[in-house]
């Protein structure tokens, strides 16, 4: 494994393992209800669809619970606001890229007050694109991302983060108590008393007199440790709620009026999409997704996640296209060049980190060099030609998908907030892209198998996969054991380290 995500070897991370080991928190668990979705997505689509839209719409009722604090801090956004001030939002991984979201919709709903909303993910947002991974497991880079922003006393900050520990994360909140005379907003996806009684680092943010912690529990991911899928959609909403309604009676009303939208719509009609796309990738064909600006950061998050979770190749390189190319790609329609589709893309212009002491990963220049307009795709054709096109467009306020021969138009009532419209096609993106990933089997049940152990959260999440197969078999080795194999295992995009691993421990047992 490479020294750039913080470790030399396994005993440089079994030095530290303590800080990684989040096996206890619910949002790492499987969730009983999708125990069997590997198989569901094979062979029973309906089944599985029905199982996503049912922890999705547990969301919505954790989030009419929690309606007072979303007023709450409503109330602080409006106070920041009038004086003059910011709001800023940072999360990491898909936290991160919620964010950037949020600040697109206030920019996209409010063009003249630009600039009011700051959001920020970590890596920058050259991660929106490609997982900047690593960069989440050092507090300091928190706080040195928020400064470099011109974070200020008027200003405040609103911290999301999944699972509630996540170090770059609990960096910035900490920081931002130093600048801002506001509180900071401390969100997570946790029992606080799992968070409190379990991580110093998190008990440090959750318990600090300037910081407001709200703790939005939804239970275990529909995929073990998935964060992007449920954790991010009520983190997504609540800040979204909170940012753009006044009172809590309309934040009532409107959460309970797109839960009877989305209780009432048929998730079958995803059922075709699904198979094809899938279908796609099982006989090695690509694809490349056409979106519109309005709709493009949620199917750029919804890809771009593929990577570390399903350990998908990310997105190629314009500069460095080689065979095989990545299986899917992007264009922003209507976009004539690299800039331009970047300021499509998140209604502003690119904000990098430039930090001498880093790589080129999270520099301007790189970011940069990324393209998602037609010339990028010309480059992509020239290399290897791809025929099968994927459309997501909008008329008026209905989303329509259209992937070759299959079409169809997802009708939402005009009066939806953008709020509740980005939240449903971010439903639409995570069930799709989820039940693809099952069918071509890169996870197993619903564990991550094919998980990238790409920084300190992910390698114990590899390692108690590993253990969970191997104690399946009734064979019990140590947890630094595992660890070492998989130091020692050649890391490649086009195999499951933890299948892997484990056959080798399983075969010298």
């Amino acid at each position: 494994m490479s020294a750039q995500f913080g470790f030399k070897n396994h005993q440089d991370y079994l030095a530290v393992a303590s800080k990684f080991k989040l096996g206890f928190l619910p949002t790492e668990q499987s969730h009983p209800k999708t125990w069997n979705l590997s198989e569901l997505a094979v062979n029973d689509l309906n089944q599985a669809l029905l199982a996503l839209k049912d922890l999705d719409l547990n969301v919505l009722d954790v989030l009419l619970s929690r309606t007072q604090e979303m007023h709450a801090m409503s109330v602080q956004i409006r106070q920041v606001l009038a004086s003059g001030g910011r709001v800023f939002v940072f999360g990491c991984g898909a936290t991160g890229r919620l964010s950037l979201l949020i600040e697109s919709l206030w920019n996209k709903l409010y063009p003249e007050k630009t600039g009011q909303v700051m959001s920020f993910m970590s890596g920058g947002d050259i991660a929106l694109v490609q997982s900047v991974e690593g960069f989440e497991d050092f507090t300091h880079y928190g706080a040195r991302q928020l400064t470099q922003l011109g974070f200020t006393e008027k200003d405040m900050l609103i911290c999301s983060t999944e699972g509630g520990e996540t170090p770059i994360v609990i960096g910035a909140a900490l920081k931002a108590t130093e600048i801002s005379k506001y509180k900071t907003y401390f969100l997570y996806c946790n029992p606080t008393d799992a968070l409190v009684n379990n991580l110093e680092r998190s008990k440090k943010a959750i318990e600090h007199k300037d910081i407001v912690p709200v703790e939005l529990f939804c239970g275990p991911m529909a995929v073990a440790g998935s964060t992007r899928m449920q954790a991010s959609s009520i983190l997504q909403t609540f800040i979204g709620l909170s940012l753009f309604f006044e009172d809590e009676e309309s934040i009532i009303n409107e959460i309970k009026s797109f839960k009877k939208f989305y209780s009432d719509f048929n998730i079958n009609e995803l059922r075709p999409f699904i198979e094809k796309e899938s279908g796609l990738y099982i006989s090695f064909q690509r694809l490349t997704y056409h979106t519109d600006p309005g709709v493009a950061l949620n199917v750029f998050t919804d890809t771009t996640e593929r990577a570390p979770t399903f350990s998908m190749k990310p997105f190629d390189h314009p500069d460095e296209l080689s065979l095989p190319l990545s299986l899917s790609y992007i264009q922003v329609t209507s976009s004539v060049n690299a800039m331009d589709a970047w300021e499509k893309l998140l209604y502003r212009q690119p904000r990098a980190l430039d930090w001498d002491d880093e790589t080129k990963r999270v520099s301007s220049s790189y970011l940069q060099s990324f393209d998602f307009s037609s010339k990028a795709i010309e480059k992509r054709q020239g290399v290897s030609e791809s025929s099968h096109h994927f459309f997501i467009s909008e008329n008026g306020s209905n989303i329509i998908w259209k992937l070759d021969e299959f079409e169809h138009e997802f009708v939402i009532p005009e009066n939806r907030h953008e709020v509740f419209r980005q939240l449903f096609l971010k439903y639409l993106l995570n069930t799709h892209s989820t039940l693809v990933m099952g069918r071509i089997n890169r996870y197993k049940n619903n564990l991550m198998t094919w998980v990238s152990p790409s920084n300190g959260k992910l390698i114990d999440r590899t390692a108690r996969y590993i253990d969970y197969f191997l104690k399946e078999e009734d064979i019990e080795l140590s947890y630094e054991n595992i660890v070492e194999e998989i130091f020692k295992a050649n890391i490649r995009k086009d195999c499951s380290i933890v299948i892997e691993v484990f056959h080798k421990l399983k075969a010298e047992a």
